[in-house]
């Protein structure tokens, strides 16, 4: 007796229900594609927005470069004692600089030295220097200005304090103007 055999119907179906998966996950990247791209030419036109400067403006690129000389040595501290030295800041340039001291620090905090930079050749016997950040001096390229390096030993510091020695760092910060 031979069966015959039929054919079904679920082995028919499978490789078009495989080609309908194969086409919905290309469908999807292709729509995740396109909605990137949107995305992205929204931030092109974004970044290249331009707009009219007018007649007579002109914008030049500059260089800024500020050195300093060192302060001379300061000797023979005691409690209450303020010592000043100047020293000279030069712009090698060529922008305006806007001079000011950004920090003062000390190498040996048991020194009790505070230091600080002031405006001037130090003729005016300041007594502190200016706040951080202050403006100091302007200068316009190839100048020189003079400023001033105060150190203090505050009155309260202890006698132990003189006989320690110290090194100031101080940065200086110039500012295009």
């Amino acid at each position: 007796m031979t069966e015959a055999m039929q054919p079904t119907t679920a082995g028919s179906r499978r490789p078009s229900n495989v080609l309908s998966r194969i086409l919905s996950l290309v469908l999807s990247v292709g729509v995740a594609v396109v909605i990137g791209a949107l995305g992205t030419g929204g931030t092109y036109a974004y970044l290249n927005a331009s707009t009219s400067s007018g007649a007579g403006v002109m914008v030049t690129a500059g260089s800024a470069r500020l050195t300093a000389t060192a302060p001379t040595a300061m000797t023979n501290f005691s409690p209450g004692l303020v010592q000043r030295s100047p020293f000279t800041v030069s712009n090698t340039g060529d922008v305006a600089l806007s001079v000011s001291a950004s920090s003062v620090a000390s190498s040996n905090a048991a020194a009790a030295l505070v230091g600080g930079v002031a405006a001037g050749d130090c003729s005016g016997l300041p007594a502190a220097g200016a706040p951080l950040g202050t403006a100091l001096a302007t200068v316009q390229p190839g100048q020189s200005a003079t400023l001033c390096f105060v150190a203090q030993m505050p009155a309260s510091a202890a006698l132990g304090a003189a006989g320690q020695s110290t090194q100031f760092t101080i940065t200086l910060s110039g500012v295009q103007q």
